[in-house]
């Protein structure tokens, strides 16, 4: 296995109106956060002045910041306003605009020797654009520590009292923000609706056992065409299937007060029978949930967490019934990891969302009454374990990105 290098990665992105962020996540410095995202990389950046070349195991982990328009009262005028953001010692920082979607790459140039390791870069970005920033590796991508420097430069004028001429002032103010990015890896089970006749192997095969009365089935140890799945197979299907989610129990940790958070997941395709799109809500058991303490090697359908999918949300949302995000599926293999933010479209992640989650169909009972067929396989602990040199497959177990704030100062 390649060892992992850790890069950062700047990526500017088409502007945004501000108005589509009425509802904002967390402040990182004078920027907002808005996504948290995971998600394969075509090529590897360049470090050093080096040539971009094709890396089909790399991946970045990314975090959207979003830097809101500044508003002048008269009788001051906006000359000029913008951001530099630069990184800490980690690598250089790749720039491209809506119209040139080719990275462009910076020199490294420190902002303060006093208050900067040697090697950062720059780039410019403008107010009410959105950024990613991103963490890297070629190969199992780990969290990490991302320190970021803004300079926030504003340039104003006055109209004197000659009517003509103008006072020009410039300002320049600083942050530093300290951010943890921490995997939380999940231990995880799918669970479905079928009864069988003894307990199936981690291959897909559901040997008959005339001994054996009919009983749901735990699926924990699978590893079949990725070894998780969410869906509905009606009977007329030929599979017998059922109504299939996977329940997730999320690992402790990360540090710094909680800024947001993303469930990712390595998405492996579809079987024959359902090759359509499908949507894929993430739920949370309510805290008085009966079968809370169901674990991974003994969950089944019969003693799953009470989560009811419904077409309608209420206001405000429950979510043990209605998704905190959902994530579109198309007809084709994503082949990469999808995300569901555990942040919605609101500014807190549900507390239970850091310890215990659903996957399920969006439309689940509209599925079930309607015998409809939708399907997706997704990456597990144990498929990681049997592909470890592999990649994708060898960093495939679910995790959650949780995005703290260690530190911040500005001067």
């Amino acid at each position: 296995m390649r060892k992992p290098v850790l890069l950062l990665l700047l990526v500017l992105t088409a502007a945004i109106p501000a108005t589509s962020h009425s509802q904002l996540h967390a402040q990182v410095g004078p920027a907002v956060l808005t996504a948290i995202t995971e998600s394969k990389a075509a090529r590897s950046f360049r470090l050093n002045g080096s040539a971009m070349t094709d890396d089909p195991t790399r991946h970045v982990v990314s975090l959207s910041l979003y830097f809101p328009g500044l508003t002048v009262s008269p009788p001051y005028e906006k000359v000029a306003h913008y951001y530099t953001l630069s990184t800490v010692g980690v690598g250089e920082l790749g720039v491209a605009s809506s119209s040139s979607p080719t990275p462009a790459y910076n020199a490294a140039v420190p902002i303060s020797s006093t208050t900067t390791a040697p090697g950062i870069t720059h780039s410019l970005v403008h107010e009410t654009e959105t950024v990613k920033v991103s963490l890297g590796s070629s190969g199992v991508l780990p969290g990490g520590t991302l320190t970021i420097i803004i300079s926030d430069y504003l340039s104003t004028r006055k109209l004197n009292a000659d009517g003509v001429t103008y006072t020009y002032t410039n300002t320049t103010a600083y942050s530093r923000i300290d951010v943890d990015v921490a995997k939380l890896l999940c231990n995880d089970a799918s669970i479905d609706s079928r009864k069988a006749f003894g307990q199936p192997n981690l291959e897909g095969e559901l040997p008959g056992d005339p001994n054996a009365e009919a009983r749901s089935v735990n699926f924990g140890p699978w590893f079949y065409k990725g070894g998780l799945f969410v869906g509905n197979m009606p009977f007329a299907s030929g599979d017998q299937s059922g109504t299939a989610r996977t329940q997730l129990y999320v690992a402790s940790g990360g540090t710094g007060t909680l800024l947001g958070a993303t469930l990712s997941m390595l998405d492996r395709g579809t079987p024959k029978q359902a090759t359509g799109g499908c949507e894929i809500g993430v739920y949370v058991p309510a805290a008085t949930d009966a079968n809370l303490a169901s674990a991974e090697n003994t969950v089944t359908w019969s003693n799953r967490w009470n989560v009811l999918p419904r077409s309608t949300p209420s206001d405000p949302k429950d979510f043990s019934q209605d998704p905190i995000s959902a994530f579109s599926f198309s007809t084709s293999t994503v082949n990469d990891y999808a995300n569901w933010s555990l942040n919605g479209t609101f500014s807190v992640v549900p507390t239970m969302a850091l310890s215990r989650l659903c996957l399920a169909l969006t439309y689940e009972p509209d599925y079930i009454n309607q015998g409809a067929a939708a399907w997706r396989y997704f990456g597990s602990k144990e498929h990681q374990a049997l592909l470890a040199s592999q990649f994708p497959d060898n960093d495939c177990q679910p995790r959650v990105w949780r995005v703290g704030r260690v530190s911040e100062s500005a001067w």
